[in-house]
């Protein structure tokens, strides 16, 4: 049986700066990343949506790192 694949996680030093936003905004949470978008451009808002339903298999290191 064919186990599903899964793709390795970034590192930091992999991540673009808008993939590091959609880490900082996810682990903000839903109130507080809509508090921040907000203030956003329409295109902002669009290209951190699209990254952040893109966004996976982020470990929790590459987090703590973005997030310091």
């Amino acid at each position: 049986m064919l186990e599903p694949t899964r793709s390795k996680s970034k590192t930091y030093e992999e991540l673009t700066s808008i993939e590091k936003s959609a880490i900082i905004l996810i682990a903000l949470g839903r109130e507080a990343s809509a508090e921040v978008m907000r203030h956003l451009s329409e295109d902002e808002i669009e290209v951190l949506t699209i990254t952040i339903a893109r966004t996976e298999n982020i470990s929790p290191e590459v987090e703590l790192e973005v997030l310091r």
